[in-house]
C-alpha cells in the first residue's frame, strides 16, 4: 500500500480542518482529491508533505510514518508559482537536479524542446502559461512514488487544460501514482482511475470513477449526490433551511407587531417598480442563480 491514513485529525485554533479521515492509496493510480475550497485538500497534503506535524491520528508512507526519506520520494507542485524570478530555465533544472536524487535534467530539457521554452530565458521573462508549464515539467522531471499537484488547472483555459493532462498523463514515473487535487470535478473526470470525495475534513466517498459513473451520472454530479446524502450534506441543509425558517418567522412576528411596516414596505416596492401597478398582470421577475 503507498499510503495509509487512520483517524487524521488537524484543528488550527478552533477551526477543524481534518475531521477523522481514513484512507488508502494504492499504486498506479491517477487519484482525484476532489472537494470545494475549504473542504481540506491542501491541509491533508500539507500533512503528507511533512510540513505539517502537530495532528492526531496516523500517516505512513510506503509502510512508514511521514519523515524526510519519505519526502524524497514525493513530487510536489503547489498552486502558485514557487520559482524565483530571476533564475533561468536551465539554473532552475540545475537547482532540482542538485536538490533531488532522482531528478532527470534530460528530461527536463526534453520537456523544454518539446514546450518551446527557451533554457537560457529568465523565469520573469516568461507569461503565466509558460510560468506554469515551467513548474510542471519540473515536477514531472523527477521519478518520484506519488506526484501531488494542488489545483493544477485552476486558472488555465479549458483548451490548455488538456495540455496540462497530456503532460501529466504522459510522463509521470511509471508504476508511481498522482494525486490531484482540485475543485473542477467535471474536468479532471476524464483522466482519474479514482476519485475522493472530500468535505469539512472528511472523506465522504472513495471509489473508481467507473464506480461512480455507473448510474449514469458524471462525477461532478456524484460529489453533489454524496453531499447531499451525507451527515455531513444534510447538518449543512438543516442548518440553512433553520435559518430561512427563522428569517421567515421572524418577519412575520415583526409584520404582526407593527401591521403599518407592511403597508410601508408596498408602497416602496410601488414607488420603485411603477410597473407593478400600471400592469399587474405582467410583474417584473428577477432572475437568480444557484449555488
Amino acid at each position: 500500500m503507498l499510503l495509509e491514513i487512520d483517524h487524521l485529525t488537524k484543528r488550527y485554533g478552533a477551526t477543524l480542518a481534518l475531521n477523522d479521515l481514513s484512507l488508502r492509496l494504492s499504486e498506479g493510480k491517477v487519484m482525484g482529491l476532489l472537494g470545494p475550497n475549504g473542504s481540506g485538500k491542501t491541509t491533508l497534503i500539507k500533512v503528507l508533505l511533512g510540513l505539517l506535524r502537530q495532528y492526531s491520528g496516523e500517516v505512513r508512507f510506503l509502510s512508514r510514518p511521514i519523515d524526510d526519506d519519505s519526502k524524497a520520494h514525493i513530487a510536489y507542485l503547489p498552486d502558485r508559482n514557487h520559482l524565483p524570478l530571476n533564475w533561468s530555465i536551465e539554473y532552475a533544472c540545475s537547482f532540482f537536479a542538485d536538490f533531488f536524487a532522482d531528478f532527470s535534467t534530460h528530461k527536463a530539457h526534453a520537456l523544454c524542446d518539446i514546450l518551446k521554452l527557451s533554457k537560457t530565458a529568465k523565469i520573469k521573462q516568461l507569461s503565466k502559461g509558460n510560468k506554469e508549464k515551467l513548474a510542471l515539467l519540473l515536477t514531472l522531471s523527477r521519478e518520484a512514488k506519488l506526484y501531488i499537484f494542488d489545483e493544477p488547472i485552476a486558472g488555465v483555459d479549458p483548451v490548455a487544460r488538456d495540455l496540462v493532462f497530456d503532460l501529466i498523463l504522459n510522463n509521470y514515473a511509471q508504476g508511481s501514482s498522482v494525486l490531484i487535487a482540485t475543485h473542477l470535478i467535471y474536468d479532471v473526470q476524464k483522466i482519474l482511475d479514482e476519485a475522493i470525495f472530500l468535505s469539512n475534513g472528511s472523506v465522504l466517498a472513495h471509489k473508481s470513477v467507473e464506480e461512480f459513473t455507473a448510474g449514469g451520472l458524471n462525477l461532478e454530479e456524484a460529489f453533489k449526490e454524496a453531499f447531499a446524502s451525507s451527515s455531513l450534506g444534510g447538518a449543512a441543509f438543516a442548518r440553512a433551511e433553520s435559518r430561512v425558517e427563522s428569517s421567515v418567522e421572524s418577519g412575520a412576528q415583526n409584520l404582526a407587531q407593527n401591521p403599518q411596516n407592511l403597508q410601508t414596505a408596498q408602497n416602496t416596492l410601488d414607488s420603485e417598480n411603477p410597473t407593478n401597478t400600471q400592469n399587474p398582470q405582467n410583474p417584473q421577475t428577477k432572475q437568480g442563480g444557484v449555488i
